[in-house]
C-alpha cells in the first residue's frame, strides 16, 4: 500500500487539487481519514468551517497526509481500506458496526449484489474470512463482524470480505467492506452496473424487469422460460453473470489494473479464435470501465464552483439582513406534533448552502403544559379549520419586537410557541456545538419573537440574526424589520435556499415524530 505524503498544517495550499484520500495525524497516530474530490479545498473546509466533530481534534493535528487517486471511485475504496487498517479515533468513535456499509455478493449460480449494514451469520462459531486473493481465519463473536476485529489489509490485495451463510437461506454470501459513506457506495455500484450488469432481486421474477431492458441486469430470470431450457444457453448465461460479478468484486477490492489486464487478455484470446463479435463486446466493456473510473462523480465533494456560488448567495443574504458579517452556517427549526402528542423539534444545519446531516439534531419536547386552555367562542384565538397560527399572526400587522395580543396565543390545543422556545433554549445551552450565523424559524411574527427571547438569554447567541417564514403567503419576517418580505420577490437562489431549509427542517421533524409515535403505539407504557 502506498504511504501518505505529509505536510505541515500551516502549508495547506501545497496540497494537490486532485481526488484522493487525506488524513489528520496527531502525536500518537491517526486522528481522522477522509476522501475528497479536491484534496486542497476539502482539507481547507475542515479548518475554515469546522463541524462539531472537527472541533474535537483540529487542535491536536500535527501534520496532514494525502494520497492522490485517479478517480473518486478509487478514493472511496482507498478510504475504506485505510480506515479499516488504521482505525482512526475520530472515524470509529462516531460509528458502531451497524453503521458501516458492506457489499454482499451471494455465492450461487446467479449471484445477487446488495448493500447491507450488518454481516449476517448462521451461528456464533469461528468463520472463514476471505480476502480477495488469500484467506484468513478470524474469530467472529456474535452475529456480525466488528471493523475493529477485522484483519488489516493491503490496498493492492483489496477489501476484506467474509464468507458467511444467511440466516434464512442456504446461500453463502461474500461481504466486502466496511465502507463509511453509504451514499457514495450506492453511486459507485450504480455506475459500475453499466459496465458489469448484475442481479439485485432477492427472488427471481417470472418475467424480466426494467433493469434487463436498460441493460443493467443479465436477467437470470429468463432461465424459467422455455428459451433457457437448453442447458448450453443456461450455462453460457451463468458464466457471463459470474464473470461480471467477479470483475465487480475485484474493482470494489481495488484491483482495477488486474481486471483490465484480464479483460484485455480475454479479448485477445477471442480475436485469435476469430470470435470477433465477443471480442468487440469485451473491447467496449474495457472502454466503458476506463471511462467510468476516470470520470464518474460518486460522492459529494467540496468544489471551487460551489464556493463561488455561495459567495454570491451570501452577498444577497447580507443585503437582505443588513449585515456585513459572514454567513456560512444556517440552522432551521421546526416543531411536529398532533394535539401535543409525541411532540418533537428539529434542527437542520446547512454549511455554505449545503445540508450537513452530521450536525442535524432532534429534540423530544419535555414541556409539561403542552395544551393550552380553550379559547372563548368568537375570539380571534378560535382558528378556522386548516388555518395555522402563523397565518393568523402574519395578518395581524404587528411589527418586529412587538408582542401579539393575549387572545392570539391562548387558543385551544398544543402550545407550539412554548415548544419552540424550549428547543432553542436547549440548543443554545450546547455551547460545544458551533453557533450559527443565521437562524430560520418555521412560523410568523409570534415564533420570531419567541426565538428572539430565547436567544437573548445567552451573550454569544444574542447577536445571531433571526428570520421566520410564514406558510400562507411565504412571507419572510426579519428580526429588526417591521414589514415582512414576500419570498417570491427575492432572488431565485435565496428563494430556493430558504424553502429548502424550511422543508428539510419539516421533513426531519416529521420523521422523528413518526418514529416516536410508532414506538408509543407498539409500547404504550
Amino acid at each position: 500500500m502506498e504511504k501518505f505524503k505529509y505536510l505541515k498544517k500551516e502549508v495547506i495550499n501545497k496540497l494537490p487539487k486532485t481526488a484522493g484520500v487525506y488524513c489528520f495525524k496527531g502525536g500518537k497516530g491517526f486522528l481522522y481519514i477522509g476522501k475528497a474530490t479536491n484534496l486542497r479545498e476539502r482539507v481547507k473546509n475542515h479548518f475554515l468551517q469546522p463541524s462539531y466533530r472537527d472541533g474535537l481534534f483540529l487542535d491536536k493535528v500535527k501534520k496532514i497526509g494525502y494520497l492522490k487517486t485517479d478517480s473518486e471511485i478509487e478514493a472511496l475504496i482507498l478510504e475504506a481500506n485505510l480506515i479499516k487498517k488504521y482505525q482512526p479515533k475520530y472515524n470509529t468513535m462516531w460509528r458502531d458496526d451497524k453503521n458501516y456499509f458492506y457489499v454482499g455478493i451471494t455465492k450461487d449460480g446467479f449471484p445477487r449484489v446488495f448493500i447491507t449494514h450488518q454481516i449476517k451469520t448462521q451461528n456464533q462459531s469461528t468463520k472463514q474470512s476471505f480476502m480477495l486473493g488469500r484467506a484468513h481465519k478470524i474469530m467472529c463473536s456474535g452475529s456480525k463482524l466488528s471493523p475493529a476485529t477485522a484483519p488489516p489489509i493491503n490496498y493492492g490485495r483489496g477489501l476484506g470480505g467474509q464468507a458467511t451463510q444467511n440466516h434464512n437461506s442456504k446461500v453463502k454470501t461474500l461481504y466486502l467492506g466496511p465502507f463509511v459513506d453509504g451514499k457514495s457506495l450506492k453511486a459507485t455500484l450504480k455506475v459500475l452496473r453499466k459496465v458489469f450488469p448484475y442481479r439485485t432481486c432477492r427472488i427471481l421474477p417470472k418475467h424480466p424487469c426494467l433493469w434487463y431492458h436498460l441493460s443493467r441486469c443479465p436477467a437470470p430470470c429468463l432461465f424459467k422460460s422455455k428459451i433457457l431450457e437448453v442447458p448450453a444457453i443456461k450455462e453460457k448465461l451463468k458464466k457471463e453473470v459470474q464473470r461480471n460479478v467477479n470483475s465487480l468484486s475485484k474493482i470494489i477490492g481495488g484491483k482495477k489494473a488486474q481486471v483490465l489486464k484480464e479483460l484485455k487478455r480475454e479479448m485477445q484470446k477471442l480475436s485469435r479464435a476469430q470470435n470477433f463479435e465477443k471480442a468487440a463486446k469485451i473491447r467496449d466493456q474495457i472502454k466503458a470501465l476506463e471511462m467510468v473510473l476516470a470520470h464518474a462523480k460518486v460522492f459529494e465533494g467540496f468544489y471551487p464552483s460551489q464556493k463561488i456560488n455561495w459567495l454570491q448567495i451570501q452577498k444577497n443574504l447580507q443585503k437582505i439582513l443588513k449585515t456585513k458579517k459572514n454567513i456560512a452556517r444556517i440552522e432551521a427549526y421546526d416543531i411536529s406534533n398532533i394535539q401535543g402528542e409525541a411532540a418533537t423539534g428539529s434542527m437542520v444545519t446547512f454549511i455554505n448552502g449545503f445540508p450537513d446531516k452530521s450536525q442535524y439534531r432532534k429534540f423530544r419536547i419535555k414541556y409539561a403544559g403542552k395544551s393550552r386552555t380553550r379559547a372563548k367562542p368568537g375570539t380571534r384565538a378560535e382558528l378556522s379549520a386548516g388555518q395555522s397560527r402563523s397565518e393568523l399572526r402574519s395578518t395581524s400587522g404587528l411589527g418586529a419586537g412587538l408582542t401579539p395580543h393575549r387572545n392570539e396565543v391562548s387558543g385551544a390545543g398544543p402550545n407550539d410557541i412554548a415548544m419552540l422556545k424550549e428547543c432553542l433554549i436547549r440548543r443554545i445551552k450546547h455551547s460545544e456545538w458551533p453557533y450559527p450565523d443565521l437562524i430560520l424559524i418555521d412560523g410568523g411574527i409570534s415564533q420570531l419573537n419567541a426565538a428572539r427571547k430565547s436567544k437573548i438569554q445567552n451573550l454569544k447567541s444574542k447577536k445571531i440574526p433571526l428570520i421566520a417564514l410564514a406558510k400562507r403567503k411565504n412571507e419572510l419576517y426579519i428580526e429588526g424589520q417591521k414589514k415582512p418580505i414576500l419570498l417570491k420577490s427575492l432572488s431565485r437562489e435565496i428563494f430556493n435556499l430558504i424553502l429548502q431549509l424550511r422543508d428539510e427542517a419539516h421533513r426531519f421533524a416529521i420523521s422523528y415524530y413518526r418514529k416516536l409515535r410508532k414506538k408509543a403505539l407498539i409500547d404504550p407504557e
